[in-house]
């Protein structure tokens, strides 16, 4: 007997045609695209800083009503350089991103501009690694803080509960330079008790059997199991009703997989629907351009027409991207006692948890004294009273952490927060770490250097800096700043400035 194969799967929900041009491309790869730093340099600086290497930087055709869903970009290239390797990509200044996986966070924010946006949001990324999603929440929350004029309020908590993939997410969140974030570990399905109605926004990006992706392996094609993914969609429900019951009342949330299947997308989304009631409303996922809708499977109505229409379907075939879904909820009443006290049963996918690993940090005013002191003698940084510092004893670290971040230190076990600006040497000395430079080199005045583009380039290959005016400099540290943005720091030894990247 013939295995039920995926593309048999993929089958049962096209026309006969639609299949036919599907087979045809779905292992094709996608257009290489990216998400600029906009918190980091403007998108004018970094387009025409692109350009320079000759890269062309092009909107995809995902729009609603006149409106362009714009940021992430496509990339037209003609050297065979890997995105990744740009020295802006090394900066923390952009992010390799599909464009369709980049389509989430754009819809959880639905066109929210800086002039009218909240800027004290409580954003929640339950499913963070690597962590393209994730840095492209906090650049958004951080763009908004800068233009209402008062940084650090909104938080963005970032979590993944496996540990390898964490150290990535951690690894890609400082390397952009955001410190309003808290990273844990938590298994996901812990947050509707943890952070009970306390999210103005939660996104799901779940973990899933990465069908969508099958343009890098054809190894999920052929290992397709409908008994597997059945398992991983009964977790995937059980990650919606926690991210729904750690939303506040009136707060949204985006569920979104790389998957093509029923099972994990339409099916979990009717399950969820059915078990609220009108507690929570789904809402339209407005993109023109997503594919048609499927509201019976199997000869089985999935959901009402008009609910399954608000869904958003990407195939290889029609936009061009990896296979991606999207559902959007809004939570309209507090949940009955009985609903959001149910306790959910946790079979670990991991058996590691970040419930023993906080980092205990001191926050004393001595240590704020004694830093902010530092800070002020050495660069000229004067005091936020919207920023506290952080001393990490297991690390000897002084990290920045956002003023609103602080009452979840005392509810979370939190892995880390903020980013690492100095290593602590003795009681009253500190040696400055990169994390200075991206945090506080736009506002130095002191102890700066003003670099062009080749000498960023070399920055950020890890060499040395050569310069006549480091000499004025020497047994320093200094903050090297590139288009107003602190891109690094060297330690002046005979008037070289040894690379701190």
């Amino acid at each position: 007997m013939k295995r039920f194969s995926y593309l048999d799967m993929v089958k049962e929900l096209l026309s006969e045609k639609d299949f036919l041009r599907f087979e045809k491309l779905y292992m094709r790869s996608v257009k290489k695209s990216v998400k600029l730093m906009k918190s980091r340099l403007s998108e004018e600086v970094l387009r025409e800083e692109l350009w320079k290497s000759w890269w062309e930087l092009q909107a995809p055709e995902f729009s609603f009503d006149g409106r362009v869903y714009d940021d992430v970009l496509f990339v037209e290239k003609e050297d065979k350089q890997s995105l990744g390797s740009h020295f802006l990509h090394q900066a923390g200044c952009l992010y390799v991103q599909e464009m369709a996986a980049g389509m989430s966070v754009q819809v959880l924010f639905n066109w929210e501009i800086a002039s009218q946006a909240r800027n004290d949001l409580v954003v929640l990324d339950m499913c963070g690694a690597p962590g393209g999603k994730s840095v492209q929440i906090a650049d958004r929350l951080k763009s908004v803080d800068c233009f209402a004029g008062s940084q650090w309020q909104s938080v963005l908590i970032a979590n993944e509960m496996h540990p390898w993939r964490r150290k990535a997410l951690q690894a890609n969140l400082e390397r952009c330079g955001f410190e309003n974030v808290l990273l844990t570990g938590y298994d996901g399905r812990k947050f509707g008790e943890l952070l009970s109605e306390q999210c103005d926004k939660v996104l799901l990006d779940a973990p899933c059997s990465g069908e969508g992706m099958q343009y890098k392996s054809d190894f999920k094609v052929y290992q397709w199991n409908e008994k597997v993914v059945r398992k991983i969609a009964s977790v995937q429900e059980e990650l919606l009703v926690s991210g729904l019951q750690a939303l506040k009342v009136w707060g949204e949330l985006v569920y979104s997989t790389c998957t093509t299947n029923v099972i994990e997308n339409e099916l979990v989304v009717a399950k969820v629907l059915e078990r609220f009631g009108d507690a929570i409303e789904l809402l339209d996922v407005e993109i023109n351009q997503k594919s048609e809708w499927i509201s019976e499977w199997r000869g089985e109505e999935i959901l009402d027409i008009d609910l399954a229409k608000k869904l958003a379907r990407f195939w290889p075939h029609v936009q061009g991207t990896g296979g991606f879904f999207i559902a959007k909820f809004r939570k309209v009443k507090k949940f009955l006692q009985e609903m959001s006290s149910e306790k959910t049963e946790i079979s670990s996918l991991d058996s590691s948890h970040s419930f023993r690993m906080t980092w205990y940090g001191d926050f004393s005013t001595s240590v704020q004294e004694q830093v902010w002191k530092f800070l002020g003698e050495e660069f000229w940084i004067e005091k936020d009273e919207f920023v506290y510092l952080q001393f990490v004893q297991t690390k000897y670290e002084v990290r920045v952490v956002s003023k609103w971040a602080l009452p979840f230190l005392g509810q979370l076990f939190v892995e880390s927060v903020g980013l690492p600006i100095l290593k602590k040497l003795t009681d009253e000395s500190y040696l400055p770490l990169l994390g200075l430079a991206k945090v506080f080199g736009g506002v130095a005045t002191k102890n700066i250097l003003d670099i062009d583009d080749e000498q960023a380039k070399y920055l950020l290959e890890k060499k040395d800096l050569k310069d006549e005016r480091l000499t004025q400099f020497e047994g320093k540290f200094v903050i090297l700043r590139w288009k107003g943005v602190g891109l690094g720091l060297v330690s002046v030894q005979w008037g070289i400035g040894k690379n701190k990247c």
